[in-house]
Order: structure tokens, then C-alpha cells, then sequence
């Protein structure tokens, strides 16, 4: 139903109107009447009618000025049917220059009223057609840049976009609502169900959490998992605790579902620049929790073998010793002890191993800031193997960890420093990344981004982008190129955010700066 609202100061004239035609046959409904121009505004603006029947000629604002105050200062987008008793060219004139759907003289007959909705509902299901379009392309953009966001693949366009949609959040966390991959119940549906599932999920946490924008569907953070995500933050809350709010979440979710669904919580980060900080820790989570087997009942059961911690201090002395062959060999005893464990010991030991390696960077470095380098290290381990993959995964992240130890203990870096920033300087243009650049010249990529940290003040990757601006700065100077050409010669696709970049950077737009130097 479209919503009327009819102004007229003469309440014969509203009700003749009325009664005239059944309105809601016609798709509409009289919400609400006015008896002047100011009294209708105050209603449009609050409650945003889809058409106004108004009289040309009112105390206080006349049908012309209401309809040229909400078309200027764009109030509304209701369409508007002018009445008056005058046949009056002027008026009609006055009508149309401001957008009005019709122009009506009274006595209004049926027909020709009905001829003015059978319009009015074709433009306005336009509209509302044209609407819909507008909020599935924008809900499909937010998606698309707020899962770059989690992924950590976000420029800060991006980022200011999807602060646009959220604000700026403070106390965020990322979780992960999934259908439980280790779920005997879960096991016997069809994709096409899991599927289905996802949409049920989705939709109960949209009016759980009640703020679909805080809700993404199918985020897919591993691969073909199916999850939807949650942007926690501290508004949400409203004086509830985390824990009791996350909880009653997943005691509803339970009641309304049949299938069985796994909660991954992410740490607790400051704002959305760090959201991918939140989502590694569900990684993480679901890495251990990835080794444990659930019967169905709630409850991980408790098997017989057990880890010895001498098992786990011989792998971690192969690891402070590089030893390749003996960590790949032990990281695959240590996966079949952890599906035996229960599943408190799986945590116990990944927290054991996690503790002891911290403590290897900062005995052999004590200048390294070894809660940076483990994170830098874990998230290149899991970015590099299939999480589902646990002998890969944890063979990856020893023997990458063990590298950068060697690495850290002879202090291997040499002259390479000065190798890898010769390479940028030539190959700036590509995309170059610290774990190509690693292979390349036999360095731990970990352990290459802490000495450029050491070395410049800042990371590799704004390195890079300084190296990118200073030679756009040049082709700025130097040639005609224009300011996409200019993106694309120096290594950015995207050319807004070259642009931004180089405000960032120089405090004004290319074309500016090419303007100040030229004159």
C-alpha cells in the first residue's frame, strides 16, 4: 500500500475525497490529513507519505509553497497532485516547474482521480523498483569491502567506506557463527541444505543483533567453510557483559535451529582499522579446535593418550635448531596426539608451545618485539597452508618460525637489506610482497620486515608506497601523463587510491601538485 496524505482547509473537500473511490482496491492508504501547508510539512517529515493531495490555496503555506519547500530542500521524494478550484494557467505552470505529478481542478471526478493514481502507481513502483536495485548494489559493495576489511586486504578508502556504514566503532570484535563442520548431525545435509541453513542463520542473527550492517553473510574466512560473521562492539552491549552477550546469542541460535552450529570468537581489537587483527584469532581458534572431535552431545570427549610435555620441549628444541626434516617428522606425532587429547590439553599445549616460542625471540633478541614477530609469523603460516590441513599447517608454522630464529641468532642479514631495496627500486611497479622478496634472497620474510622496520622506521609496505609516490612525483614533474596513466606507471590499479595515497603522502591531489610545480 502507498501512503496518502490529504491537505485541504476545507474538511468536505478531505472527505469527498475519501469516499470518492475505494482507495485501498487502488493500492493506497489515507494514513493521515492536514488542514494547512505547515501542518502537512511536520507530517512529511516525519513520516515520509508516498503521495500529498494538497489545495492550491491554504492559511499559514498554500498547496505551491509546500510543494516547492520539499522539492528545494529535497524533504521528500512523495509525489505531489496540486488541487485547486481555478483554471488558472499559472498555477498549473507553478505546479509543474516544481514536479508535481498532476494538476487536478475541482470538482474532482472519479475517473479522472483514478487516472492520476493508475500514474502515480506506475512511478512510484519505479521508484521503489529503482530503490530496491540501489540497496542491493550497496548492501553487495559493503559486503565486498567489509570482507577485505577482515581479510586485511583493505586500503583506507575502504576502510573509511565501511566506517561510513558503521561509524567509528570502538572495542570490536570479529565472530564467527559456523555450521559445525565436525557435527555427525551437520554431516548428513546437502550442500543444498547447508546452503539454506546459512540464508535461516544469517537472517535470525540480522534480528538478533539488530543491525544488519554489523551482520555479513558468508564471509568464507577458510575457503568453503559456512559461516556468517558478527562486528562486535561496545554500543551493542548496552551494560551487558561480552560474555553473556555472545552466550545469550548461542542459546537462541540453538533454540531456533536443528543444526548444529560452532561459535569462533576473535580477540578484542581497538577499532576497524585492526579487524583482521580479531579475525586471525578465529583462525587460530578454529586451528586448535580443528584437532579435536565432537560426538554430537555438546561435549568433546576424552580419550586415552595424552602429550608429554618432553615430546613437545624435544619439537621445540628442533626448532630452535632448524631442524627441517625433525619438525615436519614430529609435527605430524603431534597432530595424531592432539586427535586423541582432550581437548583442554590441545589448549594447554598450543599455549605451552606459543609461550616458549615468544620466549625464543626475546633470548636470542632482546630488541625484538616478540608478540609482533609471532603474530607477523602465525599469520603467514596460515595465509600459506589450508587451514583444514592441520600436518601442513603446523609443519608451516614450526619450520617458518624455526627459520627466523636461525636467521635472528646469526643475524643473517648481511648486505641484503640493501639487495632487496635496489630491487624495489627497480621493480616498485610490480606487485611485490616480503614473502616473494624472501624467497627471492633466502631471507625469513618475518625476519626481512623487522629489519626494514629497524632500518627505515616503518614497514615494508610503506616503504613500498613512498618508493611508488616519489616516482609519481617525477612523472608528475617530468611528462603529460595523466593522473590514471601516472597510477598505472608507478604499480596502482585503483586510481582513487593512488590519489588518496598521494594526498596522504603530500597533502594535496596529483593534479594539484603538478600545478604548483608547473605553474
Amino acid at each position: 500500500m502507498f501512503k496518502v496524505l490529504l491537505v485541504d482547509d476545507e474538511p468536505f473537500i478531505i472527505q469527498g475525497l475519501s469516499m470518492l473511490i475505494d482507495w485501498k482496491k487502488e493500492g493506497f492508504d489515507i494514513v493521515a490529513t492536514a488542514s494547512n501547508g505547515e501542518e502537512a510539512l511536520e507530517y512529511i517529515k516525519s513520516e515520509a507519505p508516498d503521495i500529498v493531495f494538497a489545495d492550491i490555496k491554504m492559511p499559514n503555506m498554500t498547496g505551491i509553497e509546500l510543494l516547492k519547500k520539499v522539492y528545494e530542500e529535497k524533504i521528500s521524494s512523495a509525489k505531489f497532485v496540486i488541487l485547486t478550484g481555478f483554471d488558472d494557467f499559472d498555477y498549473a505552470r507553478s505546479a509543474l516547474k516544481y514536479k508535481a505529478l498532476d494538476y487536478l481542478l475541482k470538482p474532482i471526478g472519479k475517473e479522472e482521480l483514478l487516472n492520476v493514481l493508475k500514474k502515480a502507481s506506475a512511478e512510484l513502483n519505479v521508484g521503489m523498483k529503482a530503490k530496491e536495485n540501489e540497496v542491493v548494489r550497496q548492501r553487495e559493495e559493503y559486503s565486498r569491502r567489509v570482507i577485505s576489511v577482515l581479510r586485511g586486504k583493505a586500503d583506507s578508502e575502504t576502510v573509511a567506506f565501511v566506517k561510513n556504514y558503521l561509524g567509528d566503532i570502538k572495542g570490536v570484535r570479529y565472530i564467527s557463527f559456523e555450521l559445525d563442520e565436525n557435527s555427525e548431525k551437520n554431516a548428513l545435509l546437502s550442500d543444498e541444505e547447508k546452503r539454506l541453513s546459512l540464508k535461516a542463520l544469517y537472517t535470525r542473527l540480522v534480528s538478533l543483533v539488530g543491525a544488519d550492517f554489523r551482520v555479513i553473510y558468508d564471509v568464507s574466512l577458510r575457503g568453503k567453510n559456512y559461516d556468517v560473521g558478527v562486528i562486535l562492539s561496545d554500543d551493542l552491549l548496552k551494560g551487558e557483559s561480552e560474555n553473556d552477550y555472545i552466550e545469550s546469542l548461542k542459546e537462541k541460535l540453538t533454540d531456533s535451529f536443528d543444526f548444529d552450529i560452532s561459535v569462533l570468537v576473535g580477540s578484542k581489537v581497538s577499532s576497524i582499522e585492526k579487524l583482521s587483527d580479531s579475525c586471525m584469532g578465529v583462525l587460530v581458534a578454529n586451528f586448535v579446535t580443528g584437532f579435536q572431535s565432537n560426538k554430537g552431545n555438546g561435549k568433546w570427549e576424552v580419550k586415552e593418550k595424552s602429550v608429554d610435555k618432553a615430546f613437545i620441549d624435544e619439537l621445540l628444541h628442533f626448532v630452535y635448531t632448524n631442524d627441517t626434516e625433525a619438525i615436519k617428522e614430529n609435527a605430524k606425532k603431534l597432530v595424531s596426539l592432539f586427535k586423541a587429547s582432550d581437548s583442554r590439553i590441545v589448549g594447554m599445549v598450543i599455549n605451552y608451545m606459543m609461550f616458549e616460542l615468544s620466549h625464543m625471540v626475546v633470548k636470542t633478541d632482546e630488541s625484538i618485539d616478540q608478540t609482533e614477530a609471532i603474530e607477523y609469523i602465525s599469520k603467514n603460516a596460515f595465509e600459506g597452508a589450508d587451514i583444514g590441513n592441520n600436518d601442513e599447517s603446523i609443519s608451516l608454522l614450526l619450520t617458518d618460525f624455526a627459520e627466523y630464529i636461525y636467521q635472528l641468532r646469526t643475524n643473517q642479514s648481511g648486505g641484503v637489506i640493501k639487495q632487496v631495496e635496489e630491487d624495489i627500486r627497480v621493480n616498485y611497479k610490480d606487485n611485490i610482497t616480503l614473502k616473494e622478496l624472501g624467497k627471492k634472497y633466502f631471507i625469513n620474510s618475518a625476519y626481512l620486515g623487522q629489519l626494514f622496520k629497524n632500518k627505515y622506521g616503518i614497514s615494508f609496505k610503506d616503504y613500498l608506497h613512498k618508493i611508488r609516490i616519489e616516482k609519481a612525483e617525477e612523472l608528475l614533474i617530468n611528462t603529460d601523463l595523466k593522473t590514471y596513466e601516472v597510477a598505472e606507471a608507478v604499480g596502482y590499479k585503483d586510481v582513487d587510491y593512488f590519489i588518496n595515497r598521494f594526498i596522504e603522502d603530500k597533502g594535496c591531489t596529483p593534479a594539484k601538485f603538478r600545478k604548483q610545480i608547473k605553474g
